[in-house]
Protein backbone atom coordinates (compact mmCIF):
# COMPACT_ATOMS: atom_id res chain seq x y z
CA UNK A 1 0.00 0.00 0.00
CA UNK A 2 1.37 3.38 -0.98
CA UNK A 3 1.80 6.33 1.13
CA UNK A 4 -0.95 8.26 -0.72
CA UNK A 5 -3.37 5.41 -0.30
CA UNK A 6 -2.72 5.02 3.44
CA UNK A 7 -3.98 8.82 3.51
CA UNK A 8 -6.39 8.63 1.03
CA UNK A 9 -7.99 6.16 3.25
CA UNK A 10 -7.34 7.74 6.79
CA UNK A 11 -9.20 11.22 4.78
CA UNK A 12 -11.90 8.76 4.08
CA UNK A 13 -12.40 7.40 7.86
CA UNK A 14 -12.48 11.35 8.88
CA UNK A 15 -15.16 12.00 7.03
CA UNK A 16 -17.27 9.06 7.81
CA UNK A 17 -17.02 9.36 12.01
CA UNK A 18 -19.05 13.05 11.81
CA UNK A 19 -22.16 11.65 9.72
CA UNK A 20 -21.95 8.74 11.84
CA UNK A 21 -22.06 10.70 14.98
CA UNK A 22 -24.49 13.36 13.48
CA UNK A 23 -26.88 10.19 12.56
CA UNK A 24 -26.52 8.66 15.95
CA UNK A 25 -27.45 12.27 17.79
CA UNK A 26 -30.46 11.91 14.99
CA UNK A 27 -31.69 8.43 16.50
CA UNK A 28 -31.48 9.67 20.06
CA UNK A 29 -33.29 12.96 19.13
CA UNK A 30 -36.13 10.89 17.47
CA UNK A 31 -36.37 8.43 20.46
CA UNK A 32 -36.96 11.05 22.76
CA UNK A 33 -39.87 12.40 20.94
CA UNK A 34 -41.50 8.86 20.03
CA UNK A 35 -41.27 8.12 23.99
CA UNK A 36 -44.43 9.11 26.16
CA UNK A 37 -44.17 11.31 28.69
CA UNK A 38 -47.04 12.51 31.39
CA UNK A 39 -48.12 15.79 31.88
CA UNK A 40 -50.70 16.87 34.80
CA UNK A 41 -52.15 19.99 34.73
CA UNK A 42 -56.12 21.55 34.11
CA UNK A 43 -58.33 21.09 30.87
CA UNK A 44 -58.40 24.55 29.16
CA UNK A 45 -60.89 25.42 25.75
CA UNK A 46 -58.27 25.46 23.37
CA UNK A 47 -60.39 27.86 21.20
CA UNK A 48 -60.67 30.17 23.78
CA UNK A 49 -56.74 29.93 24.37
CA UNK A 50 -55.46 30.78 21.14
CA UNK A 51 -57.43 33.96 21.15
CA UNK A 52 -57.10 34.82 24.58
CA UNK A 53 -53.47 32.87 26.29
CA UNK A 54 -53.34 35.15 29.24
CA UNK A 55 -57.10 33.91 30.07
CA UNK A 56 -58.12 30.95 32.11
CA UNK A 57 -60.64 29.54 29.32
CA UNK A 58 -62.65 27.02 31.41
CA UNK A 59 -63.94 23.94 29.29
CA UNK A 60 -67.67 23.74 28.85
CA UNK A 61 -70.52 21.75 27.44
CA UNK A 62 -69.64 23.26 23.94
CA UNK A 63 -65.97 22.82 23.99
CA UNK A 64 -64.77 20.73 20.95
CA UNK A 65 -61.37 21.43 21.32
CA UNK A 66 -59.51 21.11 24.51
CA UNK A 67 -55.82 21.74 25.83
CA UNK A 68 -53.69 21.15 28.88
CA UNK A 69 -52.66 23.90 31.32
CA UNK A 70 -49.29 22.37 33.54
CA UNK A 71 -48.54 24.04 36.69
CA UNK A 72 -45.85 26.24 35.15
CA UNK A 73 -48.34 28.22 33.30
CA UNK A 74 -47.21 26.37 29.65
CA UNK A 75 -50.39 25.37 27.60
CA UNK A 76 -50.60 22.15 24.60
CA UNK A 77 -53.21 21.38 22.72
CA UNK A 78 -54.84 17.83 22.81
CA UNK A 79 -55.00 15.56 19.49
CA UNK A 80 -58.35 14.28 18.34
CA UNK A 81 -58.22 11.21 20.55
CA UNK A 82 -57.10 14.04 23.44
CA UNK A 83 -60.28 15.82 22.35
CA UNK A 84 -62.46 12.83 22.73
CA UNK A 85 -60.99 11.57 25.77
CA UNK A 86 -61.33 14.82 27.37
CA UNK A 87 -65.08 15.71 26.01
CA UNK A 88 -65.71 12.14 27.95
CA UNK A 89 -64.00 12.94 31.02
CA UNK A 90 -65.39 16.85 31.04
CA UNK A 91 -69.13 15.59 30.74
CA UNK A 92 -70.82 17.24 33.90
CA UNK A 93 -68.04 18.29 35.61
CA UNK A 94 -68.02 22.05 36.64
CA UNK A 95 -64.97 24.45 37.75
CA UNK A 96 -61.60 23.51 37.02
CA UNK A 97 -60.56 19.76 35.78
CA UNK A 98 -57.46 18.52 36.67
CA UNK A 99 -55.97 15.40 34.80
CA UNK A 100 -53.04 13.67 33.81
CA UNK A 101 -52.31 13.15 30.12
CA UNK A 102 -49.96 10.27 28.60
CA UNK A 103 -48.60 10.98 25.54
CA UNK A 104 -46.25 12.19 22.83
CA UNK A 105 -45.78 16.59 21.90
CA UNK A 106 -44.84 16.92 18.48
CA UNK A 107 -44.66 20.71 18.46
CA UNK A 108 -47.59 22.40 20.58
CA UNK A 109 -49.69 19.25 20.33
CA UNK A 110 -49.90 16.21 22.71
CA UNK A 111 -50.56 12.46 21.11
CA UNK A 112 -52.58 11.77 23.85
CA UNK A 113 -52.59 8.16 24.57
CA UNK A 114 -54.06 8.33 27.73
CA UNK A 115 -56.06 10.89 29.93
CA UNK A 116 -56.91 10.44 33.44
CA UNK A 117 -58.12 12.30 36.75
CA UNK A 118 -55.62 13.89 38.79
CA UNK A 119 -56.74 13.61 42.43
Amino acid sequence: MTMQSVLIFTLAGLLLVPAGLSAQASADEDKQRSTANTWAGVLADADCKARQPDKACEVSASTASFGLVMADGSFAKLDAQGNSLAANHAKGKQGPIKVKVTGKLAGDTIAVEQLSPDR
